[in-house]
């Protein structure tokens, strides 16, 4: 399969994500999946002070692409230093 960019990518893997009441072992693993995707990084988490927002500075545009697929999926990454990563998952 063959995607033109980030948001043709994104849309399979978020419609079969976000479907209510999915709770099978492959549902599991996709949401494991998702998580490890928002922890297994170099990415750095800051607030734009032009708009206010959540933004990621990475020295690999793949990292931070990973790392916007998490947040997009409702994973978010919120914080990172030297000894802590902290994410946001959805229920929490």
């Amino acid at each position: 399969m063959t995607y033109d960019n980030k948001q043709a990518m994104m849309t399979p893997v978020k419609n079969f994500y976000k479907k209510e009441g999915r709770t099978s072992e492959l549902d599991r693993k996709l949401g494991e999946l998702v998580q490890a995707l928002a922890l297994c990084h170099n990415v750095t988490p800051f607030l734009s002070k032009k708009t206010n927002k959540m933004e990621f500075e990475a020295a690999s545009p793949d990292e931070k692409t990973l790392v916007e697929i998490a947040q997009e999926l409702n994973v978010e990454l919120i914080a990172r230093d030297d000894k802590l990563v902290k994410i946001r998952v959805p229920g929490d």
